[in-house]
């Protein structure tokens, strides 16, 4: 929760699989933390919009990478949901809709897994073994679908 105060954070990305998105009404405010990454998300933006009082320039933007169509619009009815069952003011749940941005994207790469069939080759060409080895394809396309996230 020490990162929810973090002055110069901006962002955050998030990649929980495909199952990661969903809302539970047994979450609680008071769970240390809560089950799923929308409760988790919600308590640690109540925290920073505390600790910055309500400071629009504080708002974050949310990256989700999940797998699922309208990423960010179902993280962002999830936060909202969660505002409402732990009863949270009004004026935080304004700073989620107007301040935070929630931006859909679609990420486009296959990682294939560990390569056995070319693991021996590519350890002698780096000259140790890497038990964390992956293949992926050799491009990567991130479609970020907000024009308020923009690339300088």
């Amino acid at each position: 929760m020490k990162l929810a105060q973090l002055d110069s954070l901006e962002f955050v990305v998030s990649n929980t699989t495909e199952a990661g998105i969903v809302f539970a009404d047994n979450n609680h405010l008071e769970d240390c933390p809560p089950s799923t990454f929308p409760g988790k998300l919600t308590k640690f933006l109540y925290e920073r919009f505390k600790f910055f009082k309500g400071d629009a320039t504080k708002a974050l933007t949310m990256l989700p990478v999940e797998l699922i169509d309208h990423n960010g619009e179902t993280l962002k009815k999830c936060v909202m949901e969660y505002i409402d069952l732990w009863h949270l003011e009004a004026a935080f749940k304004n700073w989620i809709d107007k301040d935070c941005i929630f931006a859909d994207t679609l990420v486009d790469r296959i990682v294939a897994g560990y390569p056995k069939d070319e693991a021996a080759v590519i350890t002698k060409d780096l000259g140790y073994k890497d038990e964390l080895l992956d293949k992926a394809e050799p491009f990567g396309l991130w479609v970020i679908g907000d024009d308020r996230v923009k690339v300088n």
